[in-house]
Formats: C-alpha cells, sequence, structure tokens
C-alpha cells in the first residue's frame, strides 16, 4: 500500500501509528544531507539543485520499493517514484525550475523504471490530503532542516499536481483527509480502505 500526499499532509504520522500496531512500514529516505550536502535545504530555500533532487529522490524510492517487493507481505511505503515523477518532478517543469532537457533526462528514466514496475504487487494508493493551513503548521510544527521554507503557495501547487495524479493510476487510488483528524483515525479510515 502506497501511502502519498503533500508535504505535511500526515505520512510519516500514520505510518509511524501503523508500525505501532504491527505492521511493515518503509519510510521516504531523509533527503536533508546528501554526500555532505544539504540538499533538502537548498532545493527549498533557493530553489538550488531541483534536478538533482528529483533525480536522487527517483532513484532512492525505487529501492525503497524493490526493498518492500523482496519481502513479499504487506507493506505501507511512504511515497513512490509515480508521484515523484508525475507530481513533484513535473511540477517542477511546468513552473519553469527544471529545462526541458532536465525534464526530458528524467521523464526517460521513470519510463524505464515504469517498464517494470509490478502494479500487480500494489493494493491501493492512499493520498492522504489536507488544509494548506494545517499542513504548514504541522511543517512548522516538526522542524524539518529546509522545510522551513516551504510556502502555503507552494503546497497549493502540489495539491493541484496530487488532484490529476489518480487519472494515471486509475482504481488504485483512494483520497483521505486528514484536515482536523488524529492519527487513529485516519488509521481506522485507511485499514477500511485495503
Amino acid at each position: 500500500v502506497i501511502i502519498e500526499g503533500n508535504i505535511g499532509s500526515g505520512k510519516t504520522e500514520l505510518l509511524k501509528a501503523l508500525e505501532s500496531k504491527g505492521f511493515s512500514v518503509l519510510y521516504e529516505p531523509d533527503y536533508t544531507l546528501v554526500h555532505g550536502i544539504p540538499l533538502l535545504k537548498q532545493y527549498y530555500e533557493k530553489g538550488e539543485n531541483t534536478f538533482e533532487f528529483q533525480l536522487y529522490a527517483m532513484i532512492s524510492l525505487w529501492k525503497v520499493f524493490l526493498m518492500a517487493i523482496e519481502k513479499n507481505e504487506l507493506i505501507f511505503i511512504e511515497r513512490s517514484i509515480l508521484s515523484s515523477f508525475h507530481v513533484f518532478t513535473t511540477l517542477l517543469y511546468q513552473t519553469n525550475r527544471l529545462s526541458s532537457l532536465q525534464f526530458g533526462i528524467i521523464k526517460q528514466i521513470f519510463d524505464e523504471y515504469k517498464k517494470h514496475f509490478p502494479y500487480d504487487r500494489v493494493k491501493k494508493m492512499i493520498i492522504l490530503e489536507a488544509d494548506e493551513k494545517e499542513m504548514l503548521m504541522r511543517i512548522r510544527k516538526r522542524g524539518r532542516n529546509g522545510e522551513q521554507f516551504i510556502t502555503e503557495e507552494l503546497l497549493k501547487d502540489i495539491m493541484q499536481a496530487y488532484s490529476v495524479f489518480p487519472r494515471y493510476y486509475k482504481g488504485l487510488t483512494y483520497s483521505v483527509d486528514t484536515t482536523n483528524k488524529d492519527v487513529n483515525s485516519v488509521v481506522e479510515q485507511v485499514l477500511n480502505l485495503i
């Protein structure tokens, strides 16, 4: 089960709660420091290294997915290469933060991954949604290095990109609104979907 959603929508909190109930989970890799470079901070603060960040994210998420497949059990996974491309890479290209060449290179890599993506192994994709103001409050509260530069406008853009995401994976995607909900009610809602 792939757990998708905007920054601050509650993915990590949901996965921690599921893990505490005995479910297997795999978290999105940490991008704060990559090969000694504060990649996440540079990405959000200055808009630097967008190409490198997207390539690194896609490769890292693919590795996480391969680990999940090897386990051959029900696993909840935070994010996927599918949203990495369809949501984040596409948004960066549309907002001129990736050139046509950079977008083309990432798309070519994504298309290769997609050829080998075992869709039959994905039971569901659950997209967590929340109000932008609440997501921004959650982001500020957790204080992850680099995320202090995230704006409400960026969250709206990502939410818009996620709104078209289900059309690529019909029958697999379900939405859960986490606005003003405690994690236990979100867990219950997610478990009812699977």
